[in-house]
């Protein structure tokens, strides 16, 4: 359990209860326990963490598609190899959250952008 972010697990914990999609933002200082947080919010479920860097963009899909690999080691992402680009690999993680409640977590999910500014439009 992590000390000073209890109301925030809560909430997430909360959203994470209802059903459909839910998107949570966080934010704050940097060092506050953001990383931290989602780290604890993922331990015990079926989810993908990445920490976003500023790569280029190819390089980011390759690390966000690496990502899914490493945590998600299932017969699912065998079928990632065939996905070029974000908006392919979102519509395959909405597929996938059709049948199965998943958690994606972008960290610094504004050096994301940057590097890759087709995001906003999906």
């Amino acid at each position: 359990m992590i000390i000073g972010r209890v109301r925030e697990l809560n909430k997430l914990e909360r959203l994470y209860a209802q059903p459909g999609f839910q998107l949570a933002v966080i934010s704050g200082r940097p060092r506050s326990g953001k990383t931290m947080l989602l780290c604890e919010f993922l331990r015990d479920r079926r989810g993908v963490y990445f920490s976003a860097a500023e790569f280029s963009e190819p390089l980011q899909f390759a690390q966000f598609t690496q990502a899914f690999k490493d945590q998600l080691p299932d017969e699912q992402t065998k079928y990632l190899g065939a996905i070029s680009g974000f908006e392919g690999l979102f519509s395959w993680v909405a597929e996938l959250a059709k049948t199965e409640r998943l958690v994606l977590a972008i960290d610094d999910y504004p050096v994301l952008a940057k590097s890759c500014p087709a995001l906003h439009a999906l």
